[in-house]
């Protein structure tokens, strides 16, 4: 199959600057759903020194690799690495207390990206789901990402990290595809607002402007769906959640990508 013949991946990025806001189970449960709409996923989980999306999804990975093993392995080939799921995705999972590659520079991350390549026209979302924080290594998984979405709560602390990976981006000029994603919210309208706080406050500050893929109500019941190894778009798909995090897979589905790169490196190119 030719390159031009491929089918194009799009790849989207899931951080959040702070711990905690829900982030992988977004990330885990967005691709399932994206999944269920027909698409053909791979969940890769960017959080490299404590990976736990296999958890969300039930899958039993190898533990017996030595840290240098699992650094190498990240290095050759990744195919060899995927897993699949019982939910319609593949996984590329992260590992458990390898410090050598929870703390990657960028060169070291560029060349972890470079190795997608190899994976280019097998699927048609990557979704990423980044380390907390602002580190080097989400900073650059982000930038190699078409979309990336900012996953927030209504607490002081989040929203001032969450403008803070905004404001890293752009001083990184990444300065596009960029969503904020409210979770954990009590009502539309707490939601709402709080989506405009964002909004406003990085348009006034950083001069750029923002997207909307949705808004994710709280509900008690995802935590059990982790005790369950089950996503919660699977074992209750009638929970509002579960309504919610559909409505914004059909979005973030139907959003127009650019295409073009927005800095020295991107998943899938050869």
């Amino acid at each position: 199959m030719s390159s031009e013949e491929r089918r194009r991946t799009i790849a989207i990025g899931i951080a959040s600057g702070k711990g905690g806001v829900g982030k992988t189970t977004l990330s885990v449960n967005l691709a399932v759903a994206l999944s269920k709409l027909g698409s053909k996923v791979l969940l890769f989980d960017g959080d490299m020194g404590l990976a736990n999306a296999q958890i969300a999804l039930n899958c039993t990975l190898d533990c017996d690799a030595s840290p240098a093993d699992s650094e190498a392995r990240y290095f050759s080939t990744l195919e060899e690495r995927i897993v699949p799921t019982n939910y319609g995705i593949s996984l590329l999972p992260g590992t458990s207390g390898t410090a050598a590659l929870a703390n990657l520079g960028r060169e070291q991350t560029v060349k972890l990206i470079r190795n997608f390549s190899g994976l280019a026209g097998h699927f048609d979302y990557l979704v990423v789901d980044a380390a907390a924080g602002i580190s080097q290594s989400v900073i650059t998984f982000l930038e190699a990402c078409d979309i990336r979405i900012i996953v927030g709560t209504n607490e002081p602390a989040s929203i001032t990290d969450a403008y803070g990976l905004f404001k890293s981006l752009c001083q990184a000029n990444v300065t596009d595809g960029l969503y904020f994603l409210p979770n954990k919210c009590s009502s539309r309208e707490e939601a709402k607002l709080l989506t405009d706080k964002m909004h406003n406050v990085v348009r006034h500050f950083l001069g750029v402007g923002i997207g909307q893929v949705g808004a994710i109500s709280f509900d008690s019941f995802v935590n059990q769906t982790w005790k369950k190894c089950s996503p919660m778009v699977s074992c209750a798909p009638q929970a509002q959640v579960a309504i919610e995090i559909m409505r914004a897979a059909e979005t973030i589905a139907g959003l127009q990508v650019s295409g073009k790169s927005a800095g020295t490196v991107r998943f899938f190119e050869e």
